[in-house]
C-alpha cells in the first residue's frame, strides 16, 4: 500500500460519496445529499488553500481511500494559548477496502506529517452516531475532550 498526496479533486469527490451518503442518512436533516459536483468544487477550494493536505491510499494503482486534514493556527486571545494543530476533517475508506488496515495506514501518515512539521496535537471530529468510526479513533489512542450539545 502507498500513501501519497493528491490534488486531484475529482477524484476525491468520487471517494467521499460513501461517507457523505452515511452522514445523510443518519442525519438527513443536518447534511445534503452527496452532489459529485458540489463536493469537487468544496475540494477544488480546499485544495487551493495551502492549510490543506489531502493523502490517497492507493495499491497497484487501486484508489481505496483517503484523508483530509488541516493545519490550524490559531493566535492567542484572552481565553486561550496560541496552538497550532492538525485536524482531521475527513477520513475514509471505500467499503470493500475496509477492515485491511487502510484507515490505520492513512492516521499513520497523518501522524507522521504532523512530527514533521513540528505538531504533536491532532483532532478530529466523530458525529455521535457513526459508532464505526468513534470505536476505530478510540483504537489509536483518540479520547472526547468536548461535548457538543444542541436543541
Amino acid at each position: 500500500m502507498n500513501i501519497i498526496t493528491t490534488t486531484d479533486a475529482a477524484l476525491l469527490a468520487k471517494l467521499n460519496e460513501p461517507i457523505q451518503s452515511l452522514h445523510c442518512q443518519l442525519y438527513p436533516d443536518e447534511f445534503m445529499p452527496f452532489d459529485e459536483a458540489a463536493v469537487r468544487s468544496y475540494f477544488e477550494s480546499h485544495i487551493a488553500n495551502y492549510a490543506f493536505v489531502h493523502f490517497l491510499a492507493t495499491d497497484a494503482d487501486i484508489v481505496m481511500g483517503f484523508a483530509q486534514l488541516e493545519i490550524q493556527e490559531r493566535k492567542a486571545n484572552a481565553f486561550k494559548k496560541p496552538s497550532r494543530k492538525i485536524h482531521v476533517h475527513q477520513l475514509v475508506v471505500l467499503p470493500q477496502h475496509r477492515r485491511k488496515g487502510i484507515a490505520t495506514a492513512l492516521m499513520n501518515k497523518v501522524h507522521e506529517y504532523g512530527a514533521e512539521q513540528g505538531i504533536t496535537q491532532i483532532d478530529l471530529t466523530v458525529w455521535d452516531r457513526n459508532t464505526e468510526a468513534i470505536e476505530f479513533y478510540k483504537s489509536l489512542g483518540y479520547k472526547p475532550d468536548l461535548i457538543r450539545l444542541y436543541r
